[in-house]
């Protein structure tokens, strides 16, 4: 592996980069520190624990904390996010990119740690569930090692096929109230003839309950978005990339749900922005949406068997820490608009995220094969 820490190709394009704006480094007192906790909605990449600076960090407020990976992983993923968002960014692909990205609000460093500071993907979610897949046939970059290739070939032989694999899951069931969370041993256990019936499936079904059409068809219509995007664009490829998926798991909405990138640009920025303007973002749950619930959903739950807790399903409570509060106002929107606003697809994970002069057919194989298995869902 190579142990250069910058990617010259990231410098090349329209969008300067500004130290003075992002580079800058927030200190943290050790109040905070305490403070932290894991993300309990992150299903896929490494895990925050006590003592253990990697991983995804919940600091509250719609944020969280990613920490950097090393050199030169962590500089490429910190390149490409400080290049996405620069506010003097005139690229018209990677302004475009925003809206499925976690919006970037600088770094944070602590005890010679250094971590993203990311908007909170489930904030204003009242009952998430979310999927991690990790996208393209390919999951090592041109930097890796002939070991490390063999290495990510035999860890799932039907990437190849499948362009894509699921890394994690968490699935809200209304009917306990509980959460079922699949690890990754979970998602290498699933073939190209069970990805769509052990795997999506089950996710959009909430367990063994009423396939989530209203959910699937703004997935799909975000998906097909991204693609549009990845056929036009020339300028990067993006390796071991993920795709995170999220729904609102709750019957009956009752709160307003904003999304985490429009939640943060109100409360953390000092931009003004029209009041209607605001209020076409908001989403709230109607009263009418009971006469929509799905039948229950039955109360077994069928445990996966494996040799530790990654492969078995965990069930556990959620706290609501993360949910927005309701608004006194009512806004009467579109249907099409409150499906898309509780249900989302972002990119994220870009530490393999690499200059290109041609398409990310890699991305683009995986991507597709997906869109086609959520036309199948969503017949």
């Amino acid at each position: 592996m190579s142990s250069k820490t910058e990617e010259p190709g990231f410098h090349q394009h329209e969008c300067p980069e500004h130290q003075e704006q992002h580079q800058s480094s927030v200190q943290i007192n050790s109040k905070m520190v305490d403070e932290w906790k894991t993300l309990t909605t992150q299903v896929g990449g490494h895990q925050f624990e006590q003592g253990d600076k990697h991983g995804m960090v919940d600091i509250g407020n719609g944020f969280v904390l990613k920490s950097l990976q090393n050199p030169p992983r962590g500089v490429r993923e910190l390149n490409f996010y400080q290049k996405v968002f620069d506010k003097e960014c005139a690229d018209a692909d990677l302004i475009e990119l925003r809206d499925f990205m976690p919006t970037f609000h600088g770094t944070v460093e602590k005890n010679g740690g250094k971590f993203l500071k990311l908007a909170n993907l489930t904030f204003g979610y009242k009952k998430p569930c979310v999927i991690d897949l990790k996208m393209g046939k390919v999951t090592y970059d041109q930097e890796a090692t002939p070991e490390k290739i063999a290495g990510e070939i035999a860890k799932y032989p039907p990437l190849t096929k499948l362009g894509f694999q699921i890394t994690g899951m968490m699935i809200y069931d209304p009917v306990t109230d509980e959460y079922e969370k699949f690890g990754k041993n979970f998602g290498k256990s699933l073939t190209e003839e069970t990805i769509i019936s052990e795997g999506l499936d089950k996710f959009f079904r909430q367990g063994k309950g009423e396939l989530r059409k209203d959910v699937v068809q703004p997935i799909l219509f975000k998906l097909k978005k991204l693609e549009s995007w990845f056929l036009k664009q020339r300028k990067y490829s993006f390796i071991a990339s993920s795709l995170f998926m999220v729904y609102e798991g709750s019957k009956v909405v009752d709160t307003i749900i904003i999304s985490a990138k429009v939640k943060n640009d109100l409360i953390h920025t000092k931009t003004e922005l029209p009041s209607d303007n605001i209020e076409s973002r908001l989403v709230e749950g109607q009263d009418d949406n009971k006469n929509r619930q799905e039948k229950s959903v039955t109360n077994q739950k069928r445990h996966i068997q494996g040799d530790d807790d990654a492969l078995a399903t965990k069930k556990f409570k959620l706290n609501n820490d993360f949910l927005s509060k309701p608004s006194e106002q009512k806004h009467d929107l579109p249907e099409l608009e409150k499906s898309e606003d509780t249900a989302q697809v972002h990119l994220i994970d870009f530490a393999h995220a690499f200059p290109a002069t041609d398409l990310d057919s890699n991305f683009l194989f995986g991507l597709q094969k997906l869109i086609n298995i959520m036309k199948t869902l969503g017949k």
